[in-house]
């Protein structure tokens, strides 16, 4: 089930439930489709806005739906302004350089003392994890295959 798309490419949408959130986000800030988001008080920012994998994973809310615009105080197709659709759960293929079987936990990559928005690497620790991965990828794979799961949203606890 290996996803060779270029690494350079977005994180993607693969199957089952999202179990989606309506989620208030500031005016200023601009995300992607695909972005891991966190929940900082009470609004939704990208992964980037923190320094380490296990800040990112304590407040993890899941995968952005939407693009939101810098500036834009209402996503199109919205009805209410400073909203964006977040997906809690689902299975997403994730750039990510890592060789990873079934099982292994995966946590946002982090670059020049920056989480990335749309990179995953394998977890150091349980508490870097955002989703698991749940096909094997060899090196040369160029996306993980990776089950979310939002610690603030959802119940139950990665594997």
């Amino acid at each position: 089930m290996a996803d060779n798309t270029a690494l350079t490419t977005e994180v993607r949408y693969l199957y089952g439930e999202t179990s989606p959130v309506d989620a208030t986000v500031d005016t200023a800030t601009e995300l992607k489709i695909g972005d891991i988001v966190l929940l900082t008080a009470g609004k939704v920012v990208a992964a980037s806005s923190v320094a380490t994998a296990a800040l990112a994973a304590a407040s993890f809310m899941g995968i952005s739906g939407q693009t939101k615009l810098a500036g834009a105080d209402q996503i199109r197709g919205n009805s209410r302004k400073n909203r964006v659709r977040i997906d809690t759960t689902g299975v997403f293929s994730i750039p990510c350089a890592d060789a990873l079987v079934v099982g292994d936990k995966v946590g946002p990559k982090v670059v020049g003392g920056k989480a990335t928005t749309q990179e995953v690497t394998k977890a150091a620790a349980a508490t870097d994890a955002i989703g698991i991965c749940v096909a094997d990828k060899v090196a040369g794979d160029t996306h993980a295959i990776v089950q979310i799961n939002s610690k603030l949203i959802n119940t139950a606890p990665l594997a």
